[in-house]
């Protein structure tokens, strides 16, 4: 985040009321002269400034996540709360965790909470706001797990950054009981500044989803073999760079134009999806899996020994080979052919890496299926 914005979160003074980084009280915060017509014209042009940095830091990025703290460090400077935290949600929206703080300290650690729990999970489900006066939240037991601001507190608002209706993030602002409760004026300011940062989060969701049409599988959801060579290109290095061990799985299905043929292509576009799904269920987190074309799917497995990875091929065959596909249809069985091949074991570059698994699953189909080969360098 640049100087100014941090800048301001930091040096705006709480005490006698809010103040712009000018000194000039901002309506509401607890300034009850009747300003004149000079400090009027100090708080729009403030007011301005603030506006034009904030527009200058959310089109400065396209990230979607630091649009997210822009605008969550852009409401501590603007509505000065005693506090802010912004939530995220992860990949699978069934827990979310804290990602950035104002104001406090939450801790190096950062747990996942459960979507059901807290505050924000209340925010992040429906996309509604919730706020707690110092009675409700004192009656609150236990406390909630995402309330990590140190308290006696005041008040507590917490409110979705939406996208089409759906919540993106919450953003909880609290207010100190020594600072008082939010006024309408802080309000009034924070939903002004949510509507000024719709575009920018839109613009940056647009961006990301385009941007992951060009390495997603439309019909699976995975990655495809675009995403796959990059990653590739990544992990096993160029000359002169350090790299990191990984294994590659190629596998290909057995006897699917039977599918097809039977069925049609739509039933086709079923099964693999159940195999996508199968590949998902089975495999971490950390790797990486595509479908490569057609009917192949090429995995990657970081930090795997060609030991391990040859035990998780077979394990895998076995489970497409245990399920019943398309029991709509009266059910199809299906099997896969695997082909087993390490860096820096078996090739030294993404494309030789690729060919080594690739020939190793035809030999698979070879010796006849359903089954996983390790890649052997044939004589020189």
């Amino acid at each position: 985040m640049p100087v100014r914005l941090r800048q301001e979160v930091q040096e705006v003074p709480r005490r006698g009321g809010l103040n712009r980084p000018d000194g000039a009280p901002i309506p509401g915060s607890g300034v009850t002269s009747e300003p004149t017509p000079e400090a009027r014209l100090k708080e729009v042009e403030a007011e301005l400034t603030f506006f034009m940095e904030l527009g200058r830091e959310l089109t400065a990025t396209l990230d979607d996540r630091k649009v997210l703290e822009i605008i969550a460090r852009g409401a501590h400077a603007y509505v000065r709360p005693s506090h802010t935290t912004l939530y995220l949600t992860g990949a699978d929206r069934r827990t979310y965790e804290i990602a950035l703080s104002c104001g406090y300290n939450p801790g190096r650690e950062r747990r996942e909470i459960p979507i059901l729990e807290g505050l924000a999970g209340q925010v992040l489900r429906p996309g509604r706001q919730v706020r707690l006066d110092a009675a409700e939240l004192a009656a609150l037991d236990p406390e909630p797990p995402d309330l990590a601001v140190p308290g006696p507190l005041a008040d507590v608002l917490c409110l979705p950054i939406l996208h089409r209706r759906r919540a993106l993030a919450a953003v909880m602002l609290t207010r100190s009981r020594e600072d008082g409760p939010f006024e309408p004026g802080q309000m009034e300011r924070l939903t002004r500044l949510l509507e000024q940062s719709r575009m920018a989060v839109d613009r940056a969701l647009l961006y990301r989803r385009t941007a992951d049409l060009a390495i997603t599988d439309d019909l699976t959801q995975l990655f495809n073999h675009r995403y796959i060579h990059q990653s590739l290109e990544i992990r096993v290095g160029r000359p002169g760079t350090e790299a990191e061990r990984l294994s590659l799985l190629f596998m290909d299905l057995d006897s699917f134009k039977a599918i097809n043929d039977t069925h049609g292509h739509l039933a086709g576009s079923h099964a693999l999806t159940e195999v996508a799904h199968i590949l998902t269920d089975n495999l971490r987190t950390e790797d990486i899996i595509a479908r490569y074309g057609g009917d192949e799917f090429v995995v990657i497995l970081p930090d795997t020994t060609l030991e391990v990875a040859t035990h998780i091929a077979g394990r895998l065959a076995r489970s497409i080979a245990a399920t019943t596909f398309l029991p709509q249809l009266g059910g199809m069985k299906l099997t896969a052919s695997f082909g087993v091949a390490a860096y820096p074991e078996h090739a030294t570059t993404p494309r030789r890496l690729v060919q080594c698994a690739d020939q190793a699953m035809y030999a698979a189909k070879a010796e006849g299926g359903n089954r996983a080969v390790v890649f052997c360098p044939g004589p020189p």
